[in-house]
């Protein structure tokens, strides 16, 4: 295991979980089966889950002490409070070079993953980053999906931050979350993190900045989409999907000063028609001409739907005039 149990970890897992009794088990599993020629730790943060996570949780620390450093809210944060835990206390308290990710429902299916991980970026200091394949299952049919995590064509070369952009907004998805180990030096933007609902993304831009990414070809964790999953719930509202588009590549484009604009004005710009036709659905005339002058000011060339707009509340207008 480690030459000396004695030494400062060199890598930090850190792991969120919320109301995950089903999965945790083997979200645990994966961290402690790791074989490795250096120390590591793990963090967990249980987010006052409802269910039986936070005592599955102190059993498996009580039989693995010194190993594993668990915090149990009382109060939620994510949600009730729109505390990052991954920000606010997990990162922190990391002692380690290098942070590697997993959330309680995701769960690892290498016991060389770290170790792997770690000798690229150990072997290669110009890169910030190292992910790998990504499996995926969809909880719904408790199977295996023939998706895979990144496209492959992002596997096995050095990656550039306009890369990351191109797979958050045109041929995605990046590389999930649960692939990450990334040096601690490089987050710079812990504070963005905190504000972001899609705090993988940041992370991926932040390493980027001043340095590369690289996908290692092992697929060595697996991705879990589950109903009550937030991203899931997100997608099946129309109003809260569109907001969030909205927000977060407007938020991206500003953090990147403008460089891949081109790359996400598209995406702002379909946060806004979706926004734009909800307010149409509801008949709110005012609500909706006003996300269809935010558009036309990203894109005028989107100028053709203002005749939709008057097509459909015209005769309206003039009726209440």
């Amino acid at each position: 295991m480690n030459k000396s149990e004695n030494k400062e970890p060199l890598l930090s897992i850190c792991t969120v979980a919320y109301n995950h009794e089903n999965y945790i088990n083997d979200c645990l599993k994966g961290l402690l089966n790791q074989k490795t020629n250096f120390k590591y730790e793990i963090l967990v943060h249980d987010d006052a889950s409802t269910d039986s996570t936070q005592s599955i949780i102190k059993e498996c620390e009580s039989k693995n002490r010194g190993k594993i450093r668990a915090i149990y809210q009382s109060d939620n944060q994510w949600i009730r409070k729109n505390i990052n835990p991954l920000s606010q206390f997990l990162i922190p308290k990391a002692k380690g070079k290098y942070l590697a990710l997993c959330e309680g429902d995701d769960f690892w299916i290498d016991d060389n993953k770290l170790q792997k991980q770690v000798d690229f970026l150990e072997s290669n200091p110009d890169f910030n980053i190292c992910g790998h394949v990504t499996g995926v299952i969809i909880e719904d049919n408790i199977e295996y999906n023939s998706e895979k995590r990144p496209n492959s064509k992002y596997v096995g070369r050095k990656l550039y931050q306009k890369d990351i952009v191109k797979m958050m907004t045109k041929v995605g998805p990046t590389f999930h979350t649960s692939s990450f180990v990334f040096r601690k030096s490089a987050l710079t933007d812990k504070n963005l993190i905190s504000k972001s609902t899609v705090g993988d993304y940041v992370i991926l831009l932040n390493m980027t900045n001043y340095g590369f990414a690289y996908v290692l070809p092992d697929e060595m964790s697996v991705y879990r989409k589950t109903i009550q999953g937030f991203s899931h719930k997100n997608e099946n509202d129309s109003f809260k999907h569109s907001r969030n588009k909205v927000k977060f590549f407007s938020s991206m484009n500003q953090y990147t000063s403008g460089k891949y604009k081109e790359l996400f004005n598209p995406r702002i710009v379909s946060g806004y028609k979706g926004l734009m036709r909800y307010y149409i659905e509801k008949k709110n005339w005012f609500k909706s001409f006003y996300y269809f002058l935010q558009l036309i000011r990203i894109d005028r060339s989107q100028m053709r739907l203002y005749y939709e707009l008057k097509g459909l509340f015209g005769d309206s207008k003039d009726n209440q005039g």
